[in-house]
């Protein structure tokens, strides 16, 4: 899809950098994103470097509402470092003109917090250098912050957002979708995935990470954690207890002496970076 030039989404940058100023000039953030997929299949977006979303929608290397709509969790992470990146995207080729897109404008790591509503999806989005080899841990050490920054934005921009509420470009029939099956048979597909994806962890010995053994199972459960479910979404993708799921990660934060699940997510990353998950 094409965005005019005299589209609100490309006509704001400035207004969205001002905006953004305290952001961009105290962390080293250089990318930030506040778009909206409602479920008619329009977007609207609010972005610091306006021609990089042209890009990114003329390649149709963008997520759609029904793709978005079965993401789990309050947040999603996209970097070539992580294998999680790809399932976001349809395909290995939409993924690849994304992230060469990404090279292109320098935004590497990216963090997305998700807000949904009855008629949108609204991903606000973070976006750092490739030079900073660290970038995913400081996104989810900071993550309070930048879900504080997020609030902040759509307050200071809520005129924007309002005149973007009517001025949605549709960029995608809803009557389109990469496989012609109902919202069921989409969400059982998924749930099956993340099922057989489990049984095969089950086959396999104990995994060390930070020099300590954790089990299938307890890898599992962190891995959806840090992914942003919830101990209850989780543990529907499982087939198990939420209590169960809370238990397991109970037990792994005291074997890898860690507080909370920003350090969690800090050591699961790393060990991702390092090939043992």
């Amino acid at each position: 899809m094409i965005i005019p030039d005299n589209h609100l989404t490309l006509t704001t940058q400035d207004d969205v950098q001002q905006i953004c100023k305290p952001l961009l000039d105290n962390m080293p953030i250089n990318w930030f994103i506040c778009g909206r997929f409602y479920s008619n299949y329009g977007f609207f977006g609010l972005h610091t470097n306006s021609e990089s979303i042209k890009q990114i929608f003329a390649c149709h290397s963008c997520p759609d509402f029904g793709q978005l709509k079965f993401t789990q969790g309050k947040y999603f992470l996209l970097s070539p470092d992580i294998a999680e990146t790809l399932s976001i995207y349809k395909d290995k080729d939409e993924y690849q003109k994304n992230l060469d897109i990404s090279n292109q404008y320098d935004c590497y790591h990216r963090l997305f917090l998700l807000n949904r509503t009855k008629s949108f999806i609204e991903l606000t989005g973070f976006g750092m250098s490739a030079k900073h080899e660290q970038g995913l841990h400081f996104l989810m050490n900071h993550f309070d912050l930048l879900e504080n920054f997020a609030e902040y934005f759509k307050e200071k921009a809520a005129d924007l957002l309002k005149l973007g509420d009517s001025n949605q470009l549709i960029y995608k029939s809803p009557g389109i979708t990469k496989a012609k099956t109902t919202e069921n048979e989409q969400k059982n597909e998924f749930l099956s995935a993340n099922k057989e994806t489990f049984l095969e962890q089950m086959k396999s010995n104990q995994i060390i990470i930070a020099g300590k053994k954790l089990t299938p199972r307890e890898i599992a459960c962190l891995k959806y954690v840090c992914q942003g479910l919830t101990a209850k979404e989780a543990a529907r993708v499982l087939n198990v207890s939420p209590r169960t799921v809370e238990a397991h990660i109970l037990n792994i934060k005291r074997k890898l002496g860690c507080r909370n699940v920003i350090e969690l997510c800090n050591v699961y990353f790393g060990a991702q970076q390092n090939n043992a998950v």
